[in-house]
């Protein structure tokens, strides 16, 4: 009797020490940044976002227009209001959620 329950103690011990028995939790080749769940979240994220992006595209526009008046037609310093108003993010990513890609409210004016 003492030799089987050593024997079955001494094969459990194998089995519980067998790494081939023992796998992560979670997989970690797979990418969960573009789920289901993050595609959901970022629609529902960009409504009220893209309503907001809009506003200040609307009034980055119209403001642009008394600018472009006062400064005597001068288009850099139009182009330096109403460019990074209507530019820019529009409409979220997972990639966005995640951070891997950044979210520009206003737009960088490009140089010239």
């Amino acid at each position: 009797m003492r030799s089987q329950i050593g024997l079955v103690l001494a094969f459990s011990l194998l089995l519980a020490a067998s790494p081939g028995w023992a796998g992560p939790c979670e997989d970690p080749t797979v990418d969960t940044s573009s789920g289901p769940a993050m595609k959901a979240a970022a629609w529902v994220l960009t409504i009220p976002y893209s309503a907001v992006k809009g506003v200040m595209a609307l009034f980055g526009g119209i403001a642009s227009i008394p600018i472009y008046v006062l400064s005597l037609g001068n288009e850099a310093a139009t182009r330096a209001v109403w460019l990074p108003a209507v530019s820019g993010t529009f409409v979220l990513t997972p990639a966005h959620l995640t951070g891997k890609q950044p979210i520009r409210f206003l737009a960088k004016c490009p140089e010239g």
